[in-house]
């Protein structure tokens, strides 16, 4: 520390006054390492492989064991250092200043101080000033980041995943939440940083010092969750520095490429043909986290929740102050409502990305709404090509040839994994001529972006991938293509159309397409006729009731007068969900949708084109019994024929 007390931190590129400062020059040390990935080994040819592939450090850890983590052997970490020409990082125990010590004593190049291996002093982190080597400290918010840089932090890993599951939903959380808070303070004059010091409980001067740089004062990387080239660029978009990558990239068949393809997207982050590139061949990601039913459904209903909830808030603070405004003075009424609705719509705008014109143009019977943006007319008109058709989830490129034969209209291709399939996607692009969707987690706009960059017609942003960013959706007015959500309920729909989805999937269960469970179907029928229900209310209310429909739903005004204007949603709606025979899929055609997504698992049959294509007559001629029940004739002798559970 300084003998002023303030910390003198670098700015941009230069070390400032490291004489007074000895703080500086750990800082300096760490600023090394930018734009740079630090990769987890716990053995010699592991640090190799990191090297050659271009990390710019390693972290080295002891292979997994059972009971207390701690400290690395000292002799594994001299090992390493031998055969490497980089710096090398080591962990110890939160608060554990004696394997500090050690470490120092056996000059590792940086000391991380860690969650991971978890508290050895649950009441004091280690006093990072009474070392020579720079410290790495682990936080989830600015308050916690700011502290770790007081007690002499030189570098912040913003941290999500503690456990190697590969869930970086958290990651994303926690950075989003740092980078969040800095920009609220950046906002702020200088008069409300005292007490947003004192809210985050961080020292005043490191507050200041955040404001005047717009950002952390020190190194800041992310960690936690980041096994793929698009994780590791999401990051970097998102304002990181760098990323820490687990040693689980060491479980995949070429550890070389993965680590290699990480390093070159933190590189390229803004790039997408070069991520592209860097993804391709990556087919073997880790597993990652399985989130289970309740997890899924927790983030559909709540994940959005807390911002949905100030936004209803704000529009019945507003409706109220309107009413006092007409109780006080009954003749300007009409005034009254002319600036509410104005409010409704510029909130709306504000909040859910609207177009320029303050209009999401929609489609009716075919015919394209006149709006200002050609591009979301561009999508509309993409999307439309969809309509009366069957899409089918395809897993190679046989199902995919067999698929655009039977004459369906477009294909999912469904890789099972957490991250795109660039091959996979590749060859069946070359394959067929029918277009093209791919899915991307939840959130995960790089995943979106490489998907673009590859040329896919559509890009479903998908739960069954699993969720990248917990608190987000994509925001899909950025991108060219179009893009499809799911959703169980109207007001999910209509978010999920303010957010840019041209194609909405009316769906059941969110557990896959391809469940064969008796429920599937039910839960698929339960969630249309539940949407087309609330539409048919709306249409039936008059223009003052469209407003309070609006706000009880905590949906954008213009969504819902559009919705009530065409009497159906504003876009493309696709049932999906347990549909496996022409009967099912002519069901949902007379419920309302406009055409239905239809499971792999239909390619499990003894005749597969033939079942697609009786789905596809079936979507054609939904309101022809005489058509249907030909088509229906002698298909049970090509099914599978799993049994289902009655539930009579």
């Amino acid at each position: 520390m300084a003998e002023d007390g303030v910390v003198t931190l670098y700015n941009g590129s230069a070390i400032t006054d490291a004489k007074k400062n000895p703080f500086s020059i750990k800082v300096g040390l760490a600023q090394m390492l930018r734009g740079g990935a630090v990769v987890e080994v716990s053995n010699v040819e592991q640090a190799k492989i990191a090297e050659a592939a271009g990390a710019c450090s390693v972290m080295v850890s002891e292979p997994t064991r059972q009971g207390i983590k701690r400290m690395p052997d000292p002799s594994l970490i001299k090992s390493i250092k031998q055969v490497l020409n980089f710096p090398v990082m080591s962990r110890v125990r939160v608060g554990h200043f004696v394997e500090a010590q050690i470490l120092e004593s056996i000059e590792v190049d940086y000391v991380d101080e860690s969650e991971v291996l978890g508290f050895a002093d649950e009441s004091n982190f280690i006093n990072k000033h009474n070392f020579r080597c720079p410290f790495v400290c682990g936080c989830g918010n600015l308050g916690e980041a700011l502290r770790r840089v007081r007690e002499g932090s030189a570098m912040i890993r913003i941290q999500g995943d503690l456990y190697g599951s590969g869930n970086v939903a958290e990651t994303v959380k926690n950075v989003r939440s740092v980078m969040g808070d800095i920009r609220v303070l950046n906002n702020m004059d200088e008069d409300e940083v005292f007490a947003f010091a004192k809210k985050i409980a961080a020292p005043y001067d490191l507050v200041a010092q955040t404001k005047q740089m717009g950002r952390l004062p020190v190194v800041q990387f992310a960690a936690g969750g980041i096994v793929t080239p698009a994780d590791a660029a999401l990051m970097m978009q998102l304002g990181c520095d760098g990323v820490f990558v687990g040693s689980e990239v060491f479980d995949s068949p070429d550890p070389y490429k993965r680590v290699r393809g990480i390093v070159q997207a933190i590189r390229h982050y803004n790039d997408p043909h070069v991520l592209v590139e860097c993804s391709c061949g990556l087919e073997n990601a880790m597993a990652g986290l399985n989130l289970n039913e309740d997890r899924i459904e927790q983030f559909g209903q709540d994940g959005v929740n807390i911002l949905d909830a100030y936004f209803s808030h704000v529009l019945l603070n507003g409706f109220a102050y309107f009413q006092y405004r007409y109780n006080g003075r009954k003749s300007m009424i009409s005034n009254t409502i002319n600036l509410l609705r104005t409010f409704l719509s510029t909130l709306s705008l504000y909040k859910y990305f609207a177009m320029a014109d303050g209009a999401v143009p929609v489609h009716n019977t075919g015919t394209m709404v006149e709006a200002k943006s050609n591009q979301v007319i561009a999508k509309l008109g993409l999307v439309q090509k969809l309509q009366g058709g069957a899409i089918i989830e395809v897993t190679d490129v046989e199902q995919a040839k067999i698929a655009e034969e039977a004459g369906a209209c477009s294909i999912v291709i469904h890789h099972g994994i957490s991250q795109p399939n660039s091959y996979l996607i590749k060859e069946i692009k070359q394959a067929v001529s029918i277009p093209i969707m791919a899915r991307v987690r939840v959130g995960h706009f790089v995943e979106a972006q490489i998907l673009e960059a590859m040329g896919v017609d559509y890009i479903d942003e998908s739960e069954l991938l699993g969720i990248a960013d917990s608190d987000n959706y994509i925001n899909k007015h950025k991108f060219h293509v179009p893009f499809a959500c799911k959703c169980q309920h109207l007001r999910e729909a209509m978010m999920r159309a303010a957010e840019g989805a041209a194609i909405i999937w009316l769906h059941g269960s969110r557990n896959g397409w391809n469940s064969s469970t008796s429920g599937t179907i039910v839960e698929t029928i339960q969630n249309v006729r539940s949407v087309m229900k609330k539409v048919r209310s709306l249409t039936d209310e008059d223009e003052d009731e469209v407003l309070t429909f609006s706000m009880k739903m905590g949906v954008p005004y213009d969504i819902v007068a559009q919705t009530k204007q065409i009497g159906r949603l504003p876009v493309m709606q696709i049932a999906a969900g347990g549909i496996q025979t022409p009967a099912d899929a002519a069901l949902m055609m007379q419920l309302g949708c406009d055409g239905v997504l239809v499971g792999s698992d239909i390619f499990s049959g003894l005749d597969p084109y033939r079942q697609v294509l009786s789905i596809v007559q079936a979507v054609k001629y939904y309101n022809d019994p005489y058509e249907l029940m030909g088509i229906c004739f002698g298909l049970e002798d090509v099914e599978a024929g799993s049994e289902v559970e009655y539930l009579g």
